[in-house]
């Protein structure tokens, strides 16, 4: 339902147990911000509720019949799902290089020449550069980055019935590790559901701008 609604001299932690209130929830909120005024127009509660929070720096979110607005200070948890859970999904696998070795070159200060350093065989090869004490270190790196590189990108979408998710958590699906970069709650008066997108290429920088929405 969209409002037209105007609250004087509120704090976000009061607005949260209001509208809270409305719909039959608990309430739990760790914001401290000062009394502000917020004008509602033509939004639905849940819609207000998800602005404010991208406003400032907050995570707003429902689960087990409590509203959460909290500050996004705390790392968000790992979440874990079951794929025969999932009432949807779909998870898509791109083609990539098959690199057969790699070799990792840096210059040794003990020996004072470049040292070349290999894993695997066979072309086609990945070639790295980089500063390594020592050979043993240098051969651990050209693995993990021939590993790396032979992974493979994946990304997809699930829903699933409603639970506690925030972007930019580590989503473990039958045993693959992703990050959750947009999550989607639609709410009505029987159900809760939940829609995520994930990828497992996703970096730190990526996930600050990840959005977390919630629609009646």
């Amino acid at each position: 339902m969209r409002r037209h609604l105007r609250y004087e001299q509120v704090t976000l932690a009061t607005l949260a147990n209001t509208i809270a209130q409305r719909h039959g929830l608990q309430t739990r909120t760790d914001v401290t911000q000062p009394v502000i005024n917020i004008d509602q127009v033509d939004e639905s509660d849940l819609n207000l509720l998800n602005r404010l929070a991208k406003e400032h720096g907050c995570i707003f979110n429902i689960k087990n019949a409590t509203l959460y607005f909290m500050h996004r200070e705390v790392a968000p948890p790992d979440v874990v799902v079951d794929i025969n859970q999932c009432i949807d999904s779909d998870i898509t696998h791109s083609n990539t290089t098959l690199y057969k070795s790699c070799k990792a070159i840096y210059h040794s200060t003990q020996r004072n020449e470049l040292v070349t350093i290999s894993v695997g065989s066979g072309e086609p090869v990945l070639t790295k550069q980089g500063q390594f004490s020592t050979d043993e270190e240098a051969m651990l790196f050209a693995q993990n980055a021939l590993n790396r590189a032979n992974q493979g990108t994946a990304e997809g979408n699930l829903t699933m019935p409603g639970q506690l998710v925030f972007a930019g958590s580590q989503l473990t699906l039958d045993g693959q590790a992703y990050i959750i970069i947009r999550v989607e709650h639609t709410v009505d008066e029987s159900s809760w559901l939940a829609t995520i997108e994930f990828n497992n290429k996703a970096s730190a920088e990526a996930t600050s701008n990840n959005e977390e929405t919630a629609k009646m």
